[in-house]
């Protein structure tokens, strides 16, 4: 409070200081970045939160990191100075693990202001970088440049941006801890956690000067290239393992992508078929025994996922169920890196009209079923699970393994929670 003292004697004040407001603001919102070649794709929802896809146009181009921030001030002034941070705001899945393993929200161990939830890769990659201020144009408007960097491209990985007219009110600003909303709040006692009764932020609701933008989600694509070998050449001998068991196919059919979509989706990765690498006619071979019967055209990096599947006739002799007593693989996923899956049909066939095993037989597991559920399973063994030759108990995850005892369950159409921890937190697949 300013005093003036008069050399004559006396003394002037104000004797009730007064706050004015210059100007408030109103709203924030998440815009797709100036730059194409940078800008992440942006679709809104509808609902809390924004999907930010910042897949690369191609395996050799850079991921796609940024996104900008605009915000808007009432009446619009021009240099009205703006505070901006970021949280990394919580995981909205379950937080009894093992995806988002959230602390007691109401004890000693809640979440630092700035969260741990996001799968990052690599450390020395960059994290996510923001303008800490920045002052309206002559439309009271900031735009700035939110780039979640190279580190936290892994799907499901979340943000809140804020913005507010004071540092000290904007680092009050915290991430909620155990919220399926992703929330942020005011935290009005200082004591670092959520209390009942403090004030969650969002892009319309102003709390001591601070908003906060809606919930920004990475997504990441998976483009999938699907081949089918073509018609097994003229001379082509069947069998050819002196057992009169195999048909000649004719042209392999491509193998049904049916349910990739929404297996992919609880992980945060949206699936895209048909490629411009899609090839109908790759040479046939009887026995695949390596992923040189591969003929996979797309390419992929950390900011370009793919993967890739093929229909074939059988693999190696000892597991093409020739004869019922051996044992049948109807899919397999070949390690080398890039890394490619087939689709057995010759077993499929076999397996499900060779009376051996009544559930096939009898439709309990239809053949169409088995081989919708065996593209999601090869692909995820892309994603490294459970690459060591073992798989879940029956009946846990779509990785789990048909069973022949036709009391079992079916296998679910959807991964396990682990498996999409796993899943999301993989560089690539």
């Amino acid at each position: 409070m300013p005093r003036l003292d008069f050399t004559s004697g006396g003394s002037a004040w104000l004797a009730n200081p007064q706050r004015r407001i210059i100007a408030e603001i109103t709203g924030i919102e998440w815009t797709t970045h100036s730059d194409p070649d940078y800008a992440g794709e942006l679709y809104d929802t509808g609902g809390f939160d924004i999907q930010m896809h910042p897949d690369a146009v191609s395996p050799n181009d850079a991921a796609r990191t940024k996104v900008d921030v605009l915000v808007q001030v009432d009446p619009p002034l021009e240099d009205i100075p703006i505070r901006l941070d970021w949280r990394d705001v919580d995981d909205p899945s379950d937080d009894d693990g093992p995806i988002d393993e959230d602390p007691d929200p109401t004890g000693p161990g809640e979440r630092p202001a700035n969260g741990r939830d996001n799968y990052s890769l690599e450390p020395d990659l960059p994290s996510p970088s923001l303008p800490a201020s920045g002052a309206t144009n002559a439309s009271g408007e900031v735009r700035v440049t939110f780039d979640v960097g190279d580190r936290n491209i892994q799907p499901g990985n979340n943000f809140r941006v804020i913005a507010g007219a004071r540092q000290a009110d904007v680092d009050r600003v915290l991430a909620k801890a155990a919220d399926s909303d992703s929330e942020v709040f005011y935290d009005e006692n200082g004591n670092a956690r959520w209390n009942s009764g403090e004030v969650t932020l969002d892009d319309e609701m102003n709390i001591h000067g601070c908003v906060s933008t809606r919930v920004l989600t990475i997504w990441r694509y998976l483009y999938v290239e699907v081949d089918s070998m073509g018609a097994p050449p003229p001379e082509t001998q069947f069998p050819d393992d002196a057992l009169a068991i195999d048909a000649a196919p004719g042209d392999i059919p491509a193998p049904d992508t049916g349910l990739l979509y929404a297996a992919f989706e609880p992980a945060y990765i949206e699936v895209v078929v048909g490629t411009a690498y899609d090839e109908p006619t790759i040479p046939f071979v009887y026995h695949v025994v390596d992923a040189t019967a591969a003929s996979r055209g797309i390419g992929q990096s950390d900011g370009f996922w793919s993967a890739y599947i093929a229909g074939a006739y059988e693999g190696e002799t000892e597991l093409d169920n020739d004869p019922d007593t051996e044992s049948a693989r109807w899919g397999e996923t070949m390690s080398e890196e890039p890394e490619c899956s087939f689709i057995y049909f010759e077993v499929l066939r076999d397996v499900h009209n060779d009376g051996e095993y009544p559930n096939w037989d009898n439709g309990v597991y239809p053949q169409a079923y088995d081989e919708r559920q065996s593209v999601v399973h090869e692909i995820g063994h892309q994603f490294s699970l459970w690459t060591d030759g073992t798989h879940p108990p029956a009946g846990e995850s779509i990785m789990s393994l048909p069973q022949h005892d036709p009391e079992v369950v079916l296998p679910p159409d959807t991964f396990s929670e682990l498996e999409l921890l796993i899943i999301r937190s993989r560089r690539h697949p």
